[in-house]
């Protein structure tokens, strides 16, 4: 449960990052859940985290990946 929690934890920071336009947290946290993810998860996060320079593509790609790790 531990992991799961922190991965929530960092969840909630991403949304924080993409509302408050904080590029580089956001890149920063999808390395971080990446880590732990599996696939496909983890190579939607690797690529957000490289792709973070456009706000709008990179919060696009937070929702859908939120999307994917719901499903």
């Amino acid at each position: 449960m531990g992991a799961l929690h922190e991965t929530g934890r960092l969840c909630v920071a991403g949304d924080w990052a993409c509302i408050h336009g904080d590029l580089v947290a956001l890149s920063y946290l999808a390395r971080q859940i990446a880590e732990t993810a599996p696939p496909p998860l983890h190579d939607e996060l690797a690529q957000l985290a490289q792709r973070c320079e456009d706000p709008r593509r990179a919060t696009a790609a937070w929702t859908r990946i939120k999307e994917l790790a719901q499903s």
